[in-house]
C-alpha cells in the first residue's frame, strides 16, 4: 500500500476565530509564545514537529497540556496520549489509542486499524493506513497530536511518528511530544535530527529563583513558610517546588520519599550508584565513587552520563555534582543513619588508602565516630588540612575535640591547630579567646609561642597594632639564642609580623628599634636571614610579606611587588599553603592597584576565587573583587560580591563601607551604615569605612564633621597597603568647599611627598589632582585624568573630570568645561550615580554651563539594554562557551547565582537557549 499524497490547502477549512487563552504557566512565557507560533503556522498548512525535552519534573507534561488546551480553544482537532512501559510493549498501541481516544473527535478508521493489528496485518501496512487517516483528519481542521513520554513508545509507533514528521510541513499538522534525553533511542534521535520536516526542540530549563518563589506563592499562598534557601534547593524544578509548597513543615520525610519515587524510572543499579555518590557529598569525583563503591570507573561512566543527560548530575570543574540539593538530600537520607556512619567510616579508610586529598577524607571523618585511627589521621594531617581548607579544618577539629577527653595528651596540640585554622578563616573573636588560653596555658613553648603569635595577629587585625607589635617583638627577642628548628621558625613568623604591622606612615624606616613603629624595619631582614637556612615555605613567604610591607612604607612599590611575587612563587605549587597564598594575593592586589596594573589584578582575583571555592578566605576574596569592581564603576557587580561577605569582622566592616558609599551615590535614603559600624576606627574598617562615615555626615548636612573624619587620611600611621592615597583628592575637595585651605594644602603636600619618593601612577595621579584643586589648575587635574583612563578606574576618572569641568568653567575655558561635563555625565549615568550627577550639574550651573535637562535613564524591561552590568558580564562568558560552573568559578559566584543570571538574561532577551544569548552578545559587541 502506498502513502497518499497530501491534500491541497484549498480544500481545508478556515480556522475559527481565537478564543481567550488560558492563564500562562509561571516562568514559561517564552516557550508558550514559541508553541503559539507553531500553532499559527500549522493553521496555514505548514506544520512541523516540536520535541519538548528536559529533566524529570521540569514541566514538560504541563506545557503539553497548556498547548493542547490552547489548540482546542482555537478549534483544532487535538488528539492526546501518554506512553508507558506496559503499552510500549505492543506495536502502535499508544498512537492508535490516542487517535481513537475521544468518540466525538476520534479519527475515522482508527478502530479498523486496531482490528487490522489484531487480525495480523503487517505493522508496516498499518502504519501506511494510519498516515492516510491523519491526512484525512487534516482535511477537516488543523490537527495537533500530543504525545507525552515519547521515549516509551514502541518502535512501530516511533516509525509512524517519523513518517508523519516527514510530511507535517505540508499539512496543517503539529506533532507535539515530550521526551527525556535518556535513555537514548535511535528513533527519537532520527526525529530530532530530521531535516526532511520542520523540527524544533524546546529544551526546558530550570525556573529562576523569582519564578520558583512565584510558583510556591501560587500553590501554598505564602512563600514565607519555607525555610531559607529551600526554594533554591529545588534548583528550579517545578515538581520539587510543588512538593515543598504542598508539604507541611514537619513532613520532610514524605517529601524525600516522593523525590525518590520520581526517580523510580531509573534502573536500580543507577539509583544505588547515585545513593553512594550522595554519601560522598554534593559534588564528587568519579574515581572516588569507584573507590567507595568497589566498581570500576568504566562501569560507572555510562550511569553517570545517563544521570547527566537527565540533569540529575552536572559538571563542576573536573568533578560531578548533584544539580538539586533536594535530590542529594533525599538520596543521602534514604540510607539509614547507622548505615551512613559505617559507610562514612569505610569511605574515609578507602579514600585514605587511595591517597585522596585530605579535603576529601575529612568530610567523612566529621560524620564518623572518633576512634584511634581517626585521631591518628587528624594529628598527622591537621597542619596540611589547615592550609588546604581552614573551614573544613575547623569543623573536623571541633568534632574531634568534642570526643577527646581533657586528660588526653593530644588535646592541647589539636587545640593549637584549631586556633590556627580559626585565625586563617578570619574568626578574630574566637581566635583571640583560644590564643589567650594557649599563650597563658603553661610553660610548654610549643603551645605558648604559636598562641602568642596568633594573639598578636588578631590584635593587629582588629586595630590594636601597638599592642600586637610590642607582644610579637618581645616574644621574638626571647628566642634570639634558641637554635631548635621549631623555635627558629616561630621567631621568623614573629619577626615577619613585626615587620608587617610595625611599619607605616610617610617617613623612611631607617631607624633602629628605639624609633617605634617606623624603626621596626629591622625585623624583615632578620627574618629573611633566618629563612636562608630553612626550607619551610610558609615561614619564608611570611618573611617576604614583611619585607614587602617595609619596602612599601619606604615608598618603593616596585621593590615591594618583587617581594610579593617571590612570596607567591614560594607557595604557589603547594596546595597546603592555600591560606598563606590568599593573604599574599590580597596584598598584591592592593599593590597592583597603586601601580594601575588592572590586567594583573584580574589574574590575581581569579586565583583568589579559586581558593575561595576551596573554602579558603572567601570573605576577603569577595571583598577584593567588590572593591576592584567599585573602582571600575561596575557597582551592580560590586554589590553582588558584597552580599557574600559575612562572618569575619574586618571584611564585614569594609564591605559595609563600600556598600554604604554605593548606596549614597545611588541616592538611597535608607540606613546604609549602622551606628556601631560608623564608630569603628579606621585601623579596623579601613579607608572605605572612613569614606562612608564621611559621606553619611556630608549627606546629612554635617560638612565639618565629614571633613574631620577624612582628616584622618593625613596621619602617618596608616597601613602601607591601605588605598588612602587615591582618596586624598576627596579630602582636598571637601576642605576647599569648607573654606579649609590648610587641610587641602596638607593633602597636596602628603601626596607630593609620597610621589617624590615612589612615583607610582596612583601617587602621581593623587599629587596632580590635589595640586590642581589647590592651585585651581585644570591642566594638572587633566594629567591625572590621562592616568585614570587606561587603568579603567571610572569612579576616579569621573571625579577628576568633574573637577576639570568646574576649574575650566571658573577659568573661563567654557568649551573644555562643556566637554568634560558631557563625559562625566555619561560616566555617572552609566554608574547610576544619581547624587553625583545632581551635584556636578548644580556646580556647573552657577557658571552657566549646562548639558540640558537630562537624568539618568532607567534600564528598559526588555532587550539588551535591560541587562545589568553583571548580566552583561555573564552573557559574554556564555557566548564564550563557558558552562554555569565555569562562569561561577570565573566570577567567584555560586552556580545558583549564575543560573539566576542566565534565567534573567533569557527572560529579558526573550530567548530560549544559550545560543540565542551568544547571538545577542555578537550583535551588541560594538
Amino acid at each position: 500500500m502506498t502513502r497518499s499524497s497530501p491534500r491541497p490547502l484549498s480544500s481545508r477549512p478556515s480556522v475559527p476565530r481565537p478564543a481567550p487563552t488560558p492563564r500562562p504557566l509561571i516562568g514559561r512565557s517564552a516557550e508558550i509564545e514559541a508553541l503559539t507560533g507553531w500553532l499559527a503556522e500549522a493553521a496555514t498548512g505548514h506544520g512541523g514537529v516540536v520535541l519538548v525535552e528536559g529533566e524529570p519534573g521540569i514541566g514538560k507534561s504541563a506545557l503539553l497540556a497548556d498547548c493542547a488546551q490552547r489548540a482546542r480553544l482555537l478549534g483544532y482537532s487535538v488528539f492526546a496520549g501518554t506512553a508507558d512501559e506496559v503499552a510500549g510493549q505492543f506495536p502502535l498501541w499508544v498512537v492508535l489509542g490516542m487517535l481513537g481516544s475521544h468518540a466525538e473527535t476520534g479519527a475515522p478508521g482508527s478502530t479498523s486499524l486496531v482490528q487490522d493489528l489484531a487480525e495480523g496485518v503487517p505493522t508496516s501496512a498499518v502504519v501506511d493506513r494510519a498516515v492516510d487517516v491523519v491526512q484525512g483528519l487534516c482535511d477537516r481542521a488543523p490537527v495537533v497530536l500530543v504525545l507525552d513520554d515519547l521515549q516509551l513508545v514502541d518502535e512501530a509507533g516511533l516509525l509512524l511518528w517519523q513518517r508523519l514528521a516527514a510530511i507535517a510541513d505540508r499539512l496543517p499538522l503539529l506533532l507535539l511530544a515530550a521526551c527525556r534525553r535518556a535513555p537514548a533511542r535511535d528513533g527519537i534521535e532520527r526525529i530530532r535530527r530530521g531535516r526532511a520536516g520542520r523540527v524544533a526542540v524546546l529544551d526546558l530549563g530550570a525556573l529562576s529563583v523569582e519564578d520558583g518563589a512565584a510558583l510556591v506563592l501560587t500553590l501554598s499562598g505564602t512563600a514565607k513558610g519555607l525555610p531559607p534557601g529551600r526554594i533554591e534547593d529545588a534548583a528550579g524544578n517545578p515538581r520539587y517546588l510543588t512538593l515543598l509548597a504542598s508539604a507541611p513543615p514537619d513532613a520532610a520525610g514524605a517529601v524525600h520519599r516522593q523525590v525518590l519515587e520520581s526517580l523510580a524510572f531509573l534502573p536500580s543499579r543507577t539509583v544505588q550508584g547515585l545513593r553512594t555518590a550522595a554519601l560522598l557529598g554534593r559534588d564528587f569525583s568519579l574515581s572516588d565513587l569507584a573507590s567507595a563503591s568497589g566498581r570500576s570507573v568504566f562501569q560507572l561512566a555510562y550511569e553517570a552520563q545517563e544521570a547527566m543527560a537527565l540533569r540529575l548530575l552536572v559538571e563542576s570543574g573536573d568533578r560531578l555534582a548533584f544539580r538539586h540539593a533536594l535530590v542529594h538530600e533525599s538520596l543521602y537520607l534514604s540510607v539509614p543513619a547507622a548505615v551512613r556512619v559505617g559507610l562514612h567510616r569505610h569511605t574515609a579508610h578507602v579514600l585514605d588508602r587511595a591517597q585522596a586529598p585530605v579535603t576529601e577524607v575529612a568530610p567523612h571523618l566529621i560524620r564518623s565516630p572518633v576512634d584511634g585511627w581517626a585521631l591518628d589521621w587528624v594529628q598527622e594531617h591537621a597542619a596540611m588540612l589547615c592550609g588546604y581548607s581552614p573551614q573544613l579544618a575547623v569543623e573536623l577539629l571541633r568534632h574531634v575535640l568534642d570526643h577527646v577527653a581533657d586528660r588526653s595528651g593530644r588535646r592541647p596540640g589539636l587545640t593549637a591547630y584549631l586556633t590556627a585554622a580559626l585565625c586563617d578563616r578570619g574568626d578574630d573573636a574566637e581566635t583571640e579567646s583560644w590564643a589567650r588560653k594557649l599563650a597563658g596555658g603553661g610553660c610548654d613553648p610549643e603551645l605558648s609561642l604559636p598562641g602568642n603569635r596568633l594573639l598578636a595577629t588578631v590584635l593587629a587585625r582588629t586595630g590594636r597594632v601597638a599592642l600586637a607589635v610590642e607582644l610579637a617583638a618581645r616574644v621574638a627577642r626571647g628566642l634570639e639564642h634558641v637554635d631548635e628548628p621549631a623555635m627558629v621558625g616561630e621567631r621568623v613568623r614573629l619577626l615577619a609580623l613585626v615587620a608587617r604591622y610595625g611599619v607605616g606612615g610617610d617617613a623612611p624606616c631607617d631607624g633602629g628599634e628605639a624609633d617605634g613603629r617606623v624603626g621596626c624595619a629591622w625585623a624583615a631582614p632578620r627574618a629573611l636571614a633566618l629563612t636562608r637556612c630553612r626550607c619551610d615555605l610558609r615561614e619564608r613567604a611570611e618573611a617576604l610579606r614583611g619585607a614587602a610591607a617595609v619596602q612599601r612604607a619606604r615608598g618603593r612599590a616596585v621593590a615591594a611587588l618583587k617581594c610579593l611575587d617571590r612570596a607567591v612563587a614560594e607557595v604557589r605549587n603547594d596546595p597546603g599553603q592555600g591560606a598563606v597564598q590568599a593573604v599574599l594575593l590580597h596584598d598584591r592586589v592592593e599593590l597592583l592597584r597603586a601601580l594601575h596594573r588592572t590586567a594583573r589584578i584580574e589574574e590575581d582575583l581569579v586565583c583568589l576565587g579559586e581558593l575561595a571555592l576551596r573554602g579558603i578566605d572567601p570573605a576577603r576574596a569577595h571583598l577584593a573583587r567588590a572593591t576592584h569592581r567599585f573602582r571600575l564603576g561596575r557597582w551592580d557587580e560590586a554589590k553582588a560580591e558584597l552580599r557574600k561577605v559575612t562572618a569575619e569582622q574586618v571584611p564585614v566592616l569594609r564591605a559595609q563601607g563600600v556598600a554604604a558609599i554605593i548606596e549614597i551615590r545611588h541616592s538611597s535614603r535608607r540606613a546604609v551604615l549602622s551606628q556601631d559600624k560608623q564608630s569603628a576606627g579606621a585601623a579596623v574598617g579601613g579607608v572605605y569605612c572612613l569614606l562612608a562615615r564621611s559621606a553619611i555626615a556630608e549627606w546629612s548636612g554635617h560638612r565639618d564633621q565629614a571633613l574631620s573624619i577624612l582628616e584622618t587620611l593625613l596621619e602617618p600611621r596608616w597601613d602601607p597597603f591601605e588605598p588612602r592615597l587615591e582618596f586624598l583628592p576627596t579630602l582636598a575637595r571637601l576642605a576647599i568647599n569648607s573654606q579649609r585651605p590648610d587641610l587641602a594644602e596638607g593633602a597636596a603636600a602628603v601626596a607630593a611627598r609620597i610621589a617624590a619618593t615612589d612615583p607610582t601612577p596612583e601617587a602621581r595621579s593623587a599629587a596632580d589632582h590635589c595640586l590642581g584643586l589647590v592651585e585651581e589648575c585644570p591642566a594638572a587635574v587633566l594629567r591625572a585624568v590621562e592616568r585614570y583612563r587606561p587603568a579603567g578606574m571610572r569612579l576616579h576618572l569621573a571625579r577628576a573630570l568633574e573637577d576639570v569641568a568646574v576649574l575650566s568653567a571658573r577659568a573661563g575655558q567654557t568649551d573644555q568645561a562643556r566637554q568634560a561635563h558631557r563625559e562625566v555625565a555619561e560616566l555617572y549615568t552609566a554608574m547610576e550615580a544619581v547624587r553625583d550627577l545632581q551635584r556636578v550639574d548644580a556646580r556647573l550651573r552657577s557658571f552657566g554651563v549646562r548639558r540640558g535637562s537630562r537624568a539618568p535613564r532607567c534600564r528598559p524591561d526588555h532587550g539588551w539594554a535591560a541587562l545589568s552590568p553583571a548580566e552583561v558580564t555573564v552573557a559574554k562568558l556564555v557566548a564564550e562557551g563557558l558552562s554555569n560552573p565555569e562562569i561561577a568559578k570565573e566570577l567567584v559566584l555560586s552556580p545558583r547565582t549564575v543560573q539566576s543570571h542566565v534565567s534573567h538574561i533569557l527572560a529579558k532577551l526573550g530567548g530560549r537557549s544559550r545560543a540565542e544569548i551568544a547571538r545577542e552578545v555578537e550583535r551588541n559587541r560594538g
